[in-house]
């Protein structure tokens, strides 16, 4: 489930 999340926040970021 960390995975799934880490996964977002390095998007969401990457989009920043």
């Amino acid at each position: 489930m960390r995975a799934f999340w880490n996964a977002s926040v390095l998007q969401y970021f990457s989009g920043v």
